[in-house]
């Protein structure tokens, strides 16, 4: 396996919470105010897998053996419709062409 490299991004979220005009009051404001903060790191990486492939037969079943791969996982992941967007199914990639498909 691979790595061609990767992105990092750290976020920092702060929340306030108060007690309306108590919470505003000099020197003892801070009893009745709430203060968080939330730090977020997010590492991105991108893996290659190499394959040897042999001849362009071998390239074809190999290309669309992962893309049925996909697609099946895209179908997988379709969510239950719901009362607020019944008819919104989650996009799924199309079929393979049909001048794509194996040779048996």
């Amino acid at each position: 396996i691979v790595v061609l490299g990767g992105l990092v991004q750290d976020s920092v979220t702060g929340t306030q919470e108060k007690v309306p005009v108590l919470g505003d009051i000099p020197l003892i404001g801070g009893l009745f105010r709430y203060e968080s903060r939330r730090n977020q790191k997010t590492n991105l990486m991108v893996f290659l897998r190499p394959f040897i492939v042999r001849d362009e037969d071998a390239a074809r079943n190999l290309a669309i053996d992962r893309y049925d791969a996909m697609r099946t996982l895209q179908q997988q992941q379709q969510l239950p419709p719901s009362s607020v967007l019944p008819e919104m199914p989650s996009p799924v990639a199309p079929p393979a062409p049909p001048g794509e498909t194996q040779k048996q």
